[in-house]
């Protein structure tokens, strides 16, 4: 029995080294060193560390429990410790990673497996993968909006990370377009922007309120960045039954509204159908009824603007009727109209004249004036195909007026709006200075008178020669409705005689010494061209020139002159003689003194350039002498009214006769027989200060600029070229100056054209006349009886429009002096009733325009402006009234009205193959028999979506139509296939809307089916 202790000695030896050598699983360690990792990023590091020392490991194997989702680590098998892979993927969720670790023991292989999960969190947003709202809904209701966001790996952005680490998740704001509508903040619906976070399965959820008004609903969805903004519409409709009725009747001229009983104008009513909200209450329908017992009632439906539009009449017989509209879902919705057929008979005449005051044919060819005669009913309604004569009386005219006034008609017949239209022609005066019948300040006047029946009215015009400004008036439309507007232009002409610039009378002062032969061209050939130049800056019959020169005294004869070949090229005489032949056809010309007076004043330019070319240069510059009969030619010949000026020019500087300033001795004297003698003019040098005297003229005015001031003469001088000193160049500028002139220096011939037409412009006097107008509008004439216009009880009412009223520009014919500009004159009118302008200058020839709107109150006749709308000009002096300018509130004749208008479209129809992939042709027809503007909303649904989505909006076309062919081009690339419905939707204004729905299919065969349409 001794074996039996052995043996358990040796199986618990055995069993005791076994188990010394196996590995537990608390032995074994596995970690990471993140618990959340990011989709694509750079992965998590994961280690295995063994405890049990005892133990022979072979390997740790790694692997994923799903690597069809999220991949496999980056090392599967390590065989070194401490053991390590790392692992990343590029989806989020929570993969397991198994390390399963092979060891031996006593020859024997064993493994034991250990796990660890990580988290792996979405990467950046990189789009809005799901969006869900309702497109369309009702007004007041509440509506889900969803978003979710996924990443470039297709990863839902959710907050699983941020719920687990207390952080803060992804968000995305909404905004809303305000008003009625708003987003739920848990309390109420008062929020326009809100802000919500990725729940933990990715959605954001918001609850909007749709607005109480129809229309579309923007909101902005602006989720986080990189992503882009994103706008969507919701639609909201209104569908329910009208609350309330309104109507409006056109023509509305008075209560109740009327029309004349002339078998032709009917009256237009639309009635307005309104919901609870106040909103239009659309394809519901109304019962009309008229008081009159032998006509029928009839229904129409409203369109989607809840409006109906219907015509009443026309009457050949005068009656008051009463139309009555009521709601076939709400008998408490209703509205009656009383609607008046008046007689038509002409009773009475109205006369004007625009404009009234005018310009005389002499100064305006073109001044006319229109007589207008307007022939109204008694309800001042225009009166057509009336023959009204005109004639002109109190024809005792002025000695002065050469041709008398006329009417181009006698007779003109009263048009669609009763006016009967002649032009007028003003008188023309004298226009000769040198008559014994010249005025410059005449006038005349007449009186028109137009007959019609037994009805005469007189108006009484006038022209002139003289007036600052003329004024003109336009009110259009000349008829107009009750509660429509007029717009109203008042234009102011500067066309007046005292506008016109003041005469001139000049006297050119030319140098003709021989230095003048200078240069090539000659100095004095470059004069002569620039005079003539300065002659055409003239007016031809009232401007005056004249020709002062100086030089030699006696025969100037260019030939027997020492520097004779300064003629031409000054470097050779060779062309001497052809050249004094083509540019002085005055050589030889014998001056009678050092300075003459070539031509006295005259209005006539062809004398002036021929004198000029007659000017023959020779000798020295006896400057004093050539200056002083220059200003005396004016003072003994010169216009009292005209502007007077000297232009002086000069190449050297003086020499005969002294300084023309007079600031040294008065002249060189000799004593001879007992007396003593002034010596002759030439003992005077090259600038001296003495002076050789004149005997017509004072101490004072010996400076020659002093005599220019005591007669109201300007001096303008010109150094010319470059041999004249400074100091002759400074004696030139203090005569300019002294006299309130300008000094010019023209150093080459080139120069001098532009000085003398500088020198023309200056001359010219530019009259202007400070303008004011008031328009007065607190008291109206209204059929003859001038009534009060108040805020409380208006007649008419200022309308301020961006770019329509009130407008105001200036311009002239050759430039834009005011740009179009508008001015809001609301606060000027509601101070009383009054608007008033500051015109400021207005010059010969310039226009100014301002144009306003007015709406007009009550009924009847206007004369637009008050008796006291006046224009003030010449500081104060002197008014213009404006003309009387009438319109008559009354119906538009012209407006026909549309008895129960219809709308159909139909035939709705797909060309395209049998299965469409990327466009196709929509074609239908429409049928319209009113004159408004039709328009086609294009929506499409996809089968299974229940929503119906706006594709395009069609407009422009005008009816009526008559089976009118329209098409549009479907581009459906990109869309799901699938089976859709297109719908066409045609509305008007006056007019139920109508449609059809036609079935397409996209990317499968479509049948092409027509669907009933919905009314």
């Amino acid at each position: 029995m001794k074996f039996i202790p052995i043996l358990i000695f040796l199986i618990s030896f055995s069993l005791l080294c076994g188990l010394s050598a196996a590995l537990e699983e608390s032995e074994v360690d596995i970690t990471s060193d993140s618990q959340w990792i990011t989709a694509g990023g750079n992965g998590a590091e994961i280690t295995v560390e063994i405890t049990n020392l005892s133990v022979s490991v072979s390997s740790v194997e790694f692997y994923c429990t799903q690597p069809e989702i999220y991949g496999e680590p980056d090392i599967t098998s390590d065989t070194s410790s401490p053991y390590k892979t790392t692992f990343s993927s590029v989806r989020s969720g929570e993969p397991t990673i198994v390390a399963e670790v092979n060891y031996t023991v006593d020859d024997s292989e064993y493994f034991l497996s250990k796990i660890i999960t990580l988290y792996v969190d979405h990467s950046v947003p990189d789009r809005i993968s799901y969006l869900n709202y309702d497109y369309e809904s009702e007004v007041g209701s509440e509506i889900d909006i969803s978003v979710r966001m996924t990443d470039a790996y297709e990863n839902i952005i959710d907050s699983r990370r941020e719920d687990a680490e207390g952080t803060l998740a992804e968000y995305i704001t909404f905004s809303s377009s305000g008003g009625t509508s708003g987003f739920w903040n848990g309390v109420d619906y008062s929020e326009d922007t809100i802000t919500e976070t990725v729940s933990s399965d990715g959605f954001v959820n918001v609850i909007f309120l749709i607005s109480t008004t129809p229309g579309e609903n923007l909101i902005n969805i602006e989720p986080p960045e990189p992503l882009s903004q994103n706008l969507i519409v919701i639609n909201g409709i209104s569908t329910a039954p009208p609350a309330v009725i309104e109507s409006a009747v056109s023509p509305h001229a008075a209560d109740p509204p009327y029309v004349p009983a002339d078998g032709e104008t009917p009256f237009t009513v639309t009635y307005f159908l309104y919901d609870l909200h106040g909103n239009p209450s659309g394809n519901r329908t109304v019962t009309i009824s008229s008081s009159d017992p032998n006509e029928d009632d009839f229904t129409l439906r409203s369109n989607s603007a809840g409006r109906i539009s219907v015509t009443y009449g026309p009457k050949s017989q005068k009656g008051l009727f009463t139309l009555t509209a009521t709601s076939t879902d709400n008998s408490s919705a209703s509205v009656s109209n009383d609607l008046l057929f008046d007689s038509t008979e002409p009773v009475n005449m109205l006369l004007t004249a625009n404009p009234e005051t005018m310009p005389s044919v002499d100064v305006l060819p073109d001044s006319n004036s229109l007589i207008r005669a307007k022939v109204i009913d008694e309800r001042g309604n225009p009166v057509k195909n009336e023959i009204v004569s005109f004639s002109l009386e109190d024809k005792t005219y002025p000695a002065y007026q050469a041709e008398g006034p006329q009417l181009l008609q006698t007779t003109a017949e009263s048009d669609e709006y009763g006016q009967a239209i002649v032009e007028f022609i003003p008188g023309e005066f004298e226009t000769a200075w040198s008559s014994p019948d010249f005025n410059e300040l005449a006038e005349a006047n007449c009186t028109v008178t137009a007959h019609w029946g037994n009805v005469s009215r007189t108006i009484k015009v006038e022209w002139k020669n003289y007036p600052y400004i003329s004024v003109t008036t336009l009110a259009e439309p000349e008829t107009v409705a009750v509660n429509g507007t007029v717009d109203v232009s008042v234009s102011i002409y500067g066309d007046g005689y005292a506008l016109t610039p003041d005469p001139i009378d000049v006297m050119v002062s030319v140098d003709r010494s021989g230095s003048m032969l200078k240069d090539y061209p000659d100095r004095m050939v470059s004069a002569m061209s620039a005079l003539k130049t300065f002659s055409s800056e003239m007016s031809e019959g009232r401007d005056q020139v004249g020709i002062a020169s100086f030089g030699v005294s006696g025969s100037s004869n260019i030939y027997y002159y020492g520097y004779d070949y300064w003629a031409g090229r000054d470097d050779r005489s060779s062309d001497d003689g052809s050249y004094i032949s083509l540019y002085y056809p005055g050589n030889g010309k014998y001056y009678s003194s050092y300075a003459t007076v070539d031509l006295s004043l005259t209005t006539d330019r062809s004398s002036f350039d021929y004198e000029v070319d007659r000017i023959v240069p020779m000798s020295g510059t006896p400057m004093r002498k050539g200056l002083y009969l220059a200003i005396k030619e004016l003072v003994d010949n010169g216009r009292a009214d005209a502007v007077k000026g000297v232009i002086l020019l000069s190449d050297g500087d003086y020499n005969y006769y002294g300084d023309p300033l007079a600031r040294g001795y008065a002249g060189y004297y000799y004593y001879y027989g007992y007396k003593y003698y002034y010596s002759g003019p030439t003992y005077y040098g090259t600038l001296t200060e003495n002076y050789y005297p004149f005997s017509d003229l004072t101490s004072a005015e010996q400076n020659l600029t002093v005599y220019a001031n005591n007669n109201n003469i300007t001096i303008y001088s010109i150094a010319f070229a470059d041999s004249i000193s400074t100091d002759g160049k400074e004696v030139l500028e203090k005569i300019a100056e002294c006299t309130g002139g300008k000094y010019y220096y023209a150093p080459t011939g080139n120069d001098l054209g532009a000085i003398y037409t500088s020198i023309a412009g200056e001359l010219k006097t530019e009259a202007g006349v400070n303008t004011t107008m008031q328009l007065v509008f607190d008291n109206i004439e209204l059929n003859n009886v001038t009534v009060p216009n108040t805020a409380e009880d208006p007649v008419i009412d200022y309308v301020y429009l961006d770019g329509v009223s009130t407008t105001i520009e200036s311009w002239n014919s050759t430039a834009t002096i005011i740009p179009l500009y508008t001015e809001d004159q609301t606060l000027d009118w509601a101070d009383d009733q009054n608007l008033d302008f500051n015109v400021g200058t207005i010059k010969l020839g310039q226009h100014w325009e301002t144009s306003f709107r007015l709406k007009i109150m009550k009924s009847g006749n206007l004369n637009i402006f008050g008796s006291g709308s006046t224009i003030s000009f010449n500081n104060g002096t002197d008014y213009l009234s404006l003309p009387a300018t009438y319109v008559t509130a009354v119906a538009d004749l012209n407006s026909t009205g549309i008895t129960s208008t219809e709308l159909d479209i139909e035939e709705l129809t797909v060309t395209s193959g049998d299965i469409v992939t990327d466009r196709f042709d929509l074609g239908w027809k429409v049928n319209y028999s009113g004159s408004e503007q039709v328009s086609h909303k294009i929506y499409y649904l996809r089968e299974g979506d229940g929503i119906w989505l706006p594709y395009k909006t069609l407009s422009g076309l005008s009816g009526p139509l008559v089976d009118y062919t329209s098409s549009e081009t479907i581009n459906v690339y990109g869309m799901p296939s699938g089976n859709y419905l297109f719908r066409v939707i045609a509305s008007a204004t006056d007019a139920a809307d109508d449609s059809e729905t036609v079935s397409v299919g996209i990317g499968v065969a479509s049948g092409n089916v027509s669907y009933i349409k919905i009314e």
